[in-house]
């Protein structure tokens, strides 16, 4: 490390007034991140969306689905029942980076147990798009840490150009983790609710239920806290890049930008790490595999042309990234090789421009 490193950013468990711990937000509820995004037309276009959204949330053998839906009409989302009650790891891909869980977790227990006695086959898993963007926003978080230490550690203040933070934070917070959250708190998770723990849950067992329950309710919790400190990121950005802002403003600022990003980096890859150890497999094996493709109906309209490009790029540098050779096949079997041949040029003429000096921080 660094000394601008060592200095700016110390461990994730500090406390700071520019954060709050996981646990203070589960007393406060959960609140939605919105990110706009237009109506699609039933058009080219709309056919294009479908595709995308279609490839990026699912597999490539129901990418047909997608298009039926943009011509017969999107299904709405389903009602879910009521349930609610020191160093960064390395960025691996999520089928065999299994961190998470505590060992004297109770309901974690529980629930591994019910997964082992069921014979639960995670490769029955086909909503990878979520799982891929997860992991894209982990990878931003820490590429955005690594473009404010760089500032930092630049020189003078004065002598750097502070207004790509802002950018780079626009694109990790209003972007990335904005469509990621949308997503989830629209559909994923009350679907999730609804199969894993709703009172027509195929789980029989009220014990297990409970523990899908509470352990749905604490990565909510952790996932609100995830977006105020998204948004207390994105307000430090701001800061560093205004004209009005003073020099020290603007260091602190930047300072700040890198003490909360190791610590939203290091709370998204735990939180990602617990859905893959217990809700990927629960979902694999609770939901049957044709529902799970038909789920990305919903995705749809949750995603325009344009974000549905940038996302798969930002999809795909995460699980290459990542250097997981399965996890790299799969991308590969799920993504049909039209798309993945144009992630060049999506990269090149949308990608780029929009995340400015982010992989800087590489």
């Amino acid at each position: 490390n660094t000394q601008a490193e060592r200095r700016t950013c110390p461990s994730p468990r500090t406390p700071s007034a520019l954060w709050r711990k996981p646990s203070e937000a589960r007393d406060r509820g959960h609140r939605t991140m919105r990110h706009p995004s237009a109506a699609m037309p039933i058009t080219l276009l709309g056919v294009l969306v479908a595709l995308l959204a279609s490839l990026s949330w699912g597999t490539a053998a129901h990418a047909s689905i997608g298009l039926a839906a943009v011509g017969g009409g999107l299904a709405a989302a389903a009602d879910a029942e009521e349930c609610t009650d020191d160093a960064l790891p390395p960025l691996r891909g999520g089928a065999l980076n299994v961190l998470g869980d505590p060992e004297d977790d109770p309901d974690a227990a529980v629930i591994r147990e019910y997964l082992r006695a069921s014979g639960a086959d995670r490769t029955k898993f086909h909503v990878h798009g979520w799982r891929w963007h997860s992991l894209s926003l982990v990878r931003d978080v820490r590429r955005l840490r690594g473009l404010a230490l760089r500032h930092l550690s630049a020189g003078a203040i004065q002598d750097t150009d502070t207004t790509s933070l802002d950018r780079a934070a626009e694109h990790v917070v209003g972007f990335n983790m904005a469509g990621l959250h949308r997503i989830e708190n629209d559909l994923f998770f009350p679907w999730m609710r609804e199969k894993l723990c709703g009172k027509k849950s195929d789980t029989k067992s009220s014990t297990v239920r409970d523990a899908f329950r509470r352990v749905l309710d604490e990565i909510d919790a952790e996932r609100t806290e995830i977006a105020e400190m998204g948004q207390a990121m994105r307000e430090q950005a701001r800061l560093a890049s205004s004209p009005a802002s003073d020099d020290l403003t603007k260091s602190q600022a930047a300072s700040n930008i890198a003490r909360i990003s190791e610590t939203l980096a290091h709370l998204t890859r735990s939180v990602l790490d617990r859905e893959e150890s217990l809700l990927v497999p629960a979902v694999a094996f609770t939901v049957p595999e044709g529902e799970q493709r038909s789920f990305n109906n919903r995705v749809i309209h949750k995603l325009g042309v344009f974000d549905s490009r940038v996302h798969l790029v930002g999809m795909r540098d995460a699980v290459w990234e990542g250097g997981d050779e399965g996890e790299r096949e799969l991308f590969a079997q799920a993504i049909p090789s039209i798309p993945r041949m144009m992630i060049p040029r999506w990269r090149r003429n949308l990608y780029e421009p929009q995340v400015g000096d982010l992989e800087l921080g590489e």
